[in-house]
């Protein structure tokens, strides 16, 4: 009987049960072992910025857009010459009031303000000239042969065209011109006023040697003799002519710029009497 049982166990298909004994193990570990946990990403830790500086991006930055520059636009002119000598007034419309002046190779520029107020009073009364003939009547001499004061006035219109005339001392104006040349020459007496704040400056310091700025001309004159023991001080001009002038202290601020406003003057080598 063992025998029979021998040869029966040997004969056995033992392949498929062994395959089925494989998989029920595999089946239980796998329940036996734990699940993996799903691994999550970490976030980057950023460095913080240095102190003063900022991060920049790696997005072009747009060009600021450039602001446009706006020049001011003339308005109306009074030039006036007499040989070298130069004298002009000029009116923009930004409330500019130029007054440039040549004198013996000297050139001086100032600059006052004018209110919107007046632009508009101005225009108005420049306006006729527009309308007026650039030529009129015959002048009393031709302007090339005469020596004395040439004027020019010059109007602009709106497009910013100018209309130019030209006439002397000794021509009648037609009425709009001459209302014109009128209001540009009290436009440029404002230039020759003194203002009040300008001639309270103390000219107790001025002493010999000091050098001062003439309101009208520009012209620097130099202090050669003050008035210690005279009633007066004696200045003579500086370069040129070499003009000389006695004053007395009370009446410099007058005829003087204050030397704290006018800065340094030219160099140039105090004269002696």
């Amino acid at each position: 009987m063992r025998i029979f049982l021998r040869r029966v166990f040997l004969f056995l298909p033992w392949g498929p049960v062994i395959a089925l004994l494989f998989v029920a193990a595999t089946a239980a570990a796998q329940q036996e072992s734990p699940a993996w946990p799903t691994p999550r990403p970490e976030p980057v830790q950023t460095e913080p910025a240095a102190p003063g500086l900022r991060r920049v991006t790696l997005e072009p930055t747009p060009p600021p857009t450039p602001t446009p520059l706006v020049r001011p636009h003339l308005i109306a002119a009074l030039e006036t010459t007499e040989g070298n000598d130069t004298e002009r007034v000029a009116l923009f419309d930004d409330g500019t009031l130029a007054f440039t002046q040549s004198y013996r190779g000297r050139r001086t520029l100032k600059r006052k303000e004018v209110t919107s107020a007046e632009i508009d009073f101005f225009r108005r009364v420049l306006e006729p000239a527009l309308q007026a003939p650039v030529t009129w009547g015959m002048p009393e001499r031709p302007l090339a042969d005469f020596k004395g004061r040439r004027i020019r006035i010059e109007v602009t219109d709106a497009a910013g065209r100018p209309k130019i005339f030209v006439t002397d001392d000794w021509t009648a104006l037609p009425l709009a011109i001459g209302r014109a040349k009128a209001a540009l020459e009290d436009l440029r007496s404002r230039f020759f006023e003194a203002d009040p704040k300008e001639t309270r400056w103390d000219p107790k310091n001025v002493r010999k040697g000091n050098r001062l700025r003439h309101r009208s001309s520009g012209t620097w004159y130099v202090v050669i003799r003050d008035d210690t023991f005279e009633p007066s001080l004696e200045m003579q001009e500086v370069g040129g002519l070499r003009n000389e002038m006695l004053i007395s202290r009370d009446q410099i601020p007058k005829l003087f710029e204050n030397p704290a406003d006018t800065g340094s003057p030219p160099p140039a080598r105090t004269p002696g009497r």
